[in-house]
């Protein structure tokens, strides 16, 4: 009896052991009439990895088509110039020192050139507490060039007797922004080719966001409410753009947020809403940004726009709000223009200590981004009329504009003003970058490894934006899906300074390889690459 006890307890004992296993390893059974939802279908790790990426640039300014764990290469974000002398001076009657929320859109002539339009506000203020000396108008200046700007005489709107003036848009009410984009959507009615997000400012409804309408830019039509201010509030620079890759429209708006838990929303940041229609009559439900970080920036624009070279990747450059509370410091007091700003501190404080400057955040699904916690762009060197609240506004858009000097390759330039509440007016600066050089993966010179992750190309050529210096280099390896080169599919040793450079490769032509997934090694000693192609 005891030798059957023994086996009993024995039986017992193996039995719960396999029990607990099984439990161990298989997941709850479901019942038979569930289907399991999609998240809990497995993936095998290529299905789960591997990228198509066909012929579109990837601009390498996050690690989204990286194997952060075989890259020792490090990303960081990179800064723009800006040229001494401001490009244009807004000393109009109608303007002033507080001409801002610029906007730049690209119109295709008859004979094959471009005319840049950049919008902005129209005003100007005499004591820093008052909101204007006038209502806000919307101002246009043009441009052939991207470099040498005018102002038009549109007929539109006379202010104070004057005729010609680039007024757009005047009303009583007037305006606290108007943001101005062209509508790719090819359903798009010509009579509403251009389109505008503004804080409505009249009696009905005062502070909601509506959007307008125009067939030429120039004569707007007041329309659709966009957001209610029960979703956000609208006094900044409220963008829209249509994204052709989803054919959605996608609208980013400013709100404020509780982030200390005192129940005060006393916090700037950016919502997003998106709808199939422009008139977000079925639009998602508003949003707050979500970021890959746990910083609580207050971001008072936010600029957000398809980058035109890559446009599945979406970036923004908003004004980061830096407030440093309202005690006078020695600090103010060794900053430019000490007495005048001593004079705001004593009429709106924040306006004498908050200082501004630009980050640059990344996506790609225009809700989620990484981004940057160093600044992108600051106010510079000090001198009179910067690190003022207000600097680091940068107009929406870009234009490719020529380098410096003869035969460079081109470079981006972007706008922003200066002078804000300064009793003189507005300056604009141009800032110039080169292409896709917003952010890159850096080497030292002791050597460093960049790895993307497992990719289907589609193209007969692979070109890359990179810097080296002349004792650096890249070379560039193919590797199959397992991570093991393919025979006779490396460079030689590239060297040089170019945003279009052939890539060769000694054993085959990388044609041959379109369609197969592979990984791409780059080998790096004291160089830099911002983005690389297939077409």
């Amino acid at each position: 009896m005891k030798i059957v006890k023994r086996i009993s307890v024995l039986a017992v004992i193996f039995f719960v052991f396999i029990s607990v296993c099984a439990c161990d390893t298989q997941p709850d059974p479901q019942p038979q009439t569930q289907e399991p939802s999609t998240s809990e279908q497995p993936q095998t790790p290529e299905a789960e990895e591997t990228m198509d990426i066909g012929s579109q640039r990837q601009v390498l300014w996050d690690d989204y088509i990286i194997d952060t764990d075989g890259t020792t290469a490090v990303l960081s974000v990179n800064h723009p110039q800006v040229a001494d002398t401001p490009i244009f001076t807004f000393d109009a009657p109608w303007e002033g020192d507080s001409c801002d929320y610029f906007s730049i859109i690209s119109i295709p002539q008859e004979d094959g050139s471009t005319l840049y339009r950049m919008y902005y506000n129209g005003w100007k203020v005499d004591e820093v507490e008052q909101s204007g000396t006038s209502a806000i108008k919307i101002c246009a200046i043009e441009s052939t060039d991207g470099i040498n700007w005018y102002r038009p005489n549109y007929g539109l709107h006379s202010y104070e007797g004057e005729d010609n003036t680039n007024i757009v848009m005047m009303t009583p009410e007037g305006f606290d922004n108007f943001f101005v984009f062209i509508d790719q959507n090819p359903d798009c009615p010509p009579e509403q080719k251009y389109k505008a997000v503004s804080e409505y400012l009249g009696s009905d409804d005062y502070a909601a966001l509506y959007g307008y309408t125009s067939p030429d830019g120039l004569n707007w039509t007041k329309g659709f409410r966009l957001a209610s201010t029960a979703e956000g509030t609208f006094d900044s620079v409220n963008t829209c753009f249509y994204n052709e890759l989803d054919g959605k429209y996608y609208l980013y708006f400013r709100g404020f947020h509780d982030s200390d838990g005192d129940g005060t929303a006393e916090t700037r940041d950016i919502r997003f809403k998106s709808a199939d229609s422009f008139d977000m009559l079925e639009s998602s439900q508003m949003q707050m940004l979500e970021y890959e970080d746990d910083y609580d920036f207050a971001l008072y624009t936010n600029n957000a726009m398809p980058y035109f070279r890559a446009p599945q990747t979406i970036m923004a450059l908003p004004t980061r709000y830096n407030d440093h509370g309202t005690t006078w410091t020695p600090n103010y007091d060794a900053l430019p223009d000490a007495e005048e700003r001593a004079q705001r501190y004593e009429t709106n404080q924040r306006y004498a200590t908050v200082t501004t400057d630009a980050i640059l955040m990344i996506s790609h699904n225009g809700l989620t981004f990484s981004r940057f916690a160093e600044a992108f762009a600051t106010a510079g060197p000090e001198h009179s009329g910067n690190w003022l609240y207000g600097d680091c506004y940068f107009a929406y858009g870009m234009i490719q504009t020529p380098a410096e000097f003869p035969d460079q390759d081109d470079v981006l330039s972007l706008y922003s003003f200066e002078g804000k509440f300064s009793g003189e007016p507005a300056r604009l600066y141009r800032w110039t970058i080169r292409m896709d050089g917003f952010a890159s993966y850096k080497a030292d010179y002791e050597g460093k490894t960049l790895l993307t992750k497992p990719l289907v190309f589609d193209g007969d050529e692979m070109y890359i934006n990179f810097r080296t210096s002349g004792a650096g280099s890249i070379v560039i390896r193919v590797l199959d899906e397992n991570g093991q080169e393919i025979e006779g599919f490396h460079t030689c040793e590239l060297f040089g300074d170019s945003t279009d450079r052939l890539v060769t490769f000694e054993g085959g032509e990388i044609s041959e390889l379109k369609g197969q997934t592979v990984r791409l090694e780059f080998e790096m000693r004291d160089a830099e690459i911002y983005s690389f192609i297939f077409q």
